[in-house]
């Protein structure tokens, strides 16, 4: 019965908590996760305080602010005459130089149409060159679902080099974490870690990693597992130490060693938590914590 009523405070006061950090999110911008934590909170309990009509304010503020979905730039079509496919293979290697990548792709394509036959080996080796560089340079700019359409674009002209299936691997990790971002927190753990192992400063792997700890490590707390939250809390703390995140990981073993309350799993479920922007699409994700020196190193 105590370990009952315990879980029951735990949960009032995790949506007490859930609650304040929805109004602070909702004042930084962040709509979308400022809707999810007070969708968790009317899940729970309909009539807190003012959170199912935040919840809409969240929501339409949210559709009304959405930005238009990212798309691969494209340029008119130019059209070329046989007897203009040299000079135009010339400008496109001239494009691929400056790495003008969306002007060599269409300057490429043109001599294909132009002439399937003139250089149709070096043409579809700077294709290649073209597709990969604008993947990459798109991953580097956050856009990583762009970027990995551009480099599946490239395998198609050849096998990609070593860095090219190193940035694809990355940003195809990084794409599945955030996937599971509030929805799974031990999962987000588990496939930040797999990419803190392979490439730590690709882009804010450092930070997401210690707040998806952060995140599993309160869960667990307010679901009644304080034995696995120390654990967790510790994990955050091996990332960027802080004196209130080692108050809890105190607090939470100091319970893990008196005596765990059994948990009760019908009073919890997963929590939107942390402050990171939310993830409609990967492009806004990627300003959202990261430090402005996290970039990949190849």
């Amino acid at each position: 019965m105590r370990s009952r009523n315990a879980a029951a405070t735990a949960q009032v006061e995790e949506i007490e908590r859930q609650y304040n950090l929805g109004l602070e999110d909702m004042d930084a911008g962040r709509y979308l996760l400022a809707a999810q934590r007070f969708e968790y909170i009317v899940s729970l309990n309909p009539n807190y305080l003012d959170a199912a009509s935040r919840l809409v304010e969240a929501r339409a503020t949210l559709n009304a602010t959405a930005p238009a979905p990212a798309t691969t730039p494209t340029l008119p079509a130019i059209t070329v005459e046989p007897q203009d496919a040299p000079a135009m293979f010339a400008e496109a290697q001239t494009d691929l130089d400056a790495k003008s990548w969306d002007a060599a792709i269409q300057k490429l394509k043109a001599v294909q149409i132009a002439d399937p036959n003139y250089e149709s080996a070096a043409v579809r080796n700077r294709l290649y060159q073209a597709y990969r560089g604008r993947g990459i340079q798109a991953i580097n700019d956050g856009a990583l679902e762009l970027g990995l359409t551009d480099l599946d674009q490239a395998a198609r002209y050849g096998l990609l080099d070593e860095e090219a299936r190193q940035y694809q691997q990355w940003a195809a990790i990084y794409i599945s974490g955030v996937s599971y971002w509030g929805l799974n927190w031990g999962q987000t753990v588990e496939t930040f870690q797999l990419l803190y192992t392979l490439a730590p400063y690709f882009r804010d792997t450092i930070t997401r990693l210690h707040d998806a700890h952060l995140g599993y490590a309160q869960f667990l707390d307010a679901g009644g597992d304080p034995c696995g939250a120390a654990l967790e809390y510790a994990a955050a703390l091996e990332i960027n130490f802080d004196q209130p995140t080692e108050d809890k990981r105190a607090a939470a073993q100091l319970v893990c060693d008196t005596g765990t309350p059994t948990p009760d799993p019908t009073l919890f479920t997963s929590t939107p938590d942390g402050t990171l922007t939310p993830f409609p699409t990967i492009d806004e994700s990627a300003t959202a914590t990261a430090t402005a020196t996290e970039t990949a190193t190849p």
